[in-house]
């Protein structure tokens, strides 16, 4: 979504039951994502969620599900979600993971998802350009140049307005 998208936006995922291969939480994410892009969202690239596991220095994608009081013999179970290129949000158990372990595992993340980013463009490329139609997005974002002008206006006064206030500490 845009930076300033404003509405409001749920999915929810329910799970009926599941055969412990394939964990729910992960096919969850990317069919979300894919719903997504069909509906009238102004979403309109995929992300994807992968689980990453590490056992003997050696990452690996975790596709069963995992109980997280129970990881077995990995040192990490960590579900990144992101595009491909940037990581948007990362959930992770791990012992004692080197900190230089824990980026190449994101790494490791970002190319496990590119065969689901495929395969939620291929779901998508299956319908009729007619048969997805995205509302007109109308952004809200505030004009640079007005920022700039009540900066140049207003700023100072504003800055030394909060320094001056009772209790209130802020980084200018």
């Amino acid at each position: 979504f845009a930076s300033d998208y404003r509405n409001e936006v749920q999915i929810i995922a329910k799970v009926l039951s599941f055969d412990e291969d394939n964990d729910p939480l992960i096919v969850a994410i990317n069919a979300a994502s894919a719903a997504l892009m069909l509906s009238s969202a102004a979403f309109t690239e995929p992300v994807s969620g992968v689980r990453v596991g590490l056992v003997a220095d050696q990452f690996f994608p975790m596709y069963k599900h995992v109980n997280p009081e129970d990881m077995g013999d990995s040192a990490l179970n960590m579900v990144v979600a992101g595009d491909g290129k940037t990581i948007t949000n990362i959930d992770a158990n791990a012992n004692e993971v080197a900190d230089e372990k824990m980026i190449d595992s994101m790494e490791f993340g970002l190319d496990l998802m590119k065969p689901w980013l495929e395969a939620q463009q291929e779901f998508v490329d299956m319908f009729d350009e007619s048969e997805v139609v995205k509302s007109e997005y109308v952004s809200f974002a505030v004009p640079n140049d007005l920022i700039e002008k009540v900066q140049a206006q207003f700023g100072d006064a504003i800055r030394a307005d909060m320094k001056s206030a009772p209790y209130v500490s802020i980084i200018i």
